[in-house]
């Protein structure tokens, strides 16, 4: 994707999160103490496909992980509720980064988050809720592979294998939006697809001038209402 058309989809995503979080919001604040306020606690869990973009990439292709965590859903109306999670999720993607010399570098990043969204589920049709807000994540885990760098050997012999000595220098904070669908099959059981986009920078040193480096996902699982 050229880096215009990243930076045109970034910006409408951004915009379109910043619009349907004020409506949530006012939706959420003009309800009376009366709105019937139901607890419902479960299990979740599913596939993540993550990717990280940035303006210094010639390419990116995602990777395939998972998520599984807990998440409450507190309804306020019977159309309108709050659902937080508390998640496990590994992210990365395989990318090739610019670099002086005869060709871009590969590198495999793995990230793994402890995740929590918190989002505004409006249900449109029945058991058919869309759903979109924050989530917070915290980097508990990072690891990057170069498959094509040679390893080198120390002024003492040592063998440094060069293909795994690849320190990602992951944010441990990073700060994203969530934009979804889920269906309840049955009371019990609920499926949902939905789509997360980075706002901050997942590595500490983004190059310079650039677009820094950003994670987004498609997110399919499936959650079991206790």
């Amino acid at each position: 994707m050229k880096s215009q058309d990243l930076k045109l989809l970034n910006k409408w995503f951004y915009y379109l999160m910043k619009r349907f979080l004020l409506i949530i919001s006012i939706a959420i604040l003009t309800l009376t103490v009366e709105a019937q306020k139901k607890t419902t606690l479960g299990i979740t869990g599913g596939v993540n496909l993550s990717n990280i973009t940035s303006e210094n990439y010639v390419e990116s292709n995602r990777k395939t992980g998972f998520y599984i965590g807990f998440r409450t859903e507190i309804s306020l109306t019977n159309k309108i509720s709050i659902q937080s999670e508390f998640l496990y999720a590994t992210y990365g993607a395989n990318v090739f980064v610019k670099v002086a010399g005869p060709g871009p570098m590969e590198v495999e990043y793995s990230l793994d988050y402890i995740q929590i969204p918190v989002s505004g589920k409006i249900y449109i049709y029945r058991n058919l809720s869309i759903e979109i807000g924050p989530a917070f994540n915290f980097l508990v885990r990072e690891k990057g592979y170069r498959p094509g760098a040679p390893d080198i050997v120390d002024e003492n012999g040592d063998v440094i294998r060069n293909q795994t000595d690849t320190d990602p220098d992951g944010s441990r904070f990073e700060l994203s939006g969530l934009v979804g669908v889920s269906y309840k099959l049955h009371k019990k059981w609920v499926v949902s697809a939905r789509f997360t986009k980075g706002f901050s920078n997942a590595f500490n040193s983004p190059p310079s001038g650039l677009d820094g480096d950003k994670n987004d996902a498609f997110q399919f699982g499936m959650g079991f209402n206790f």
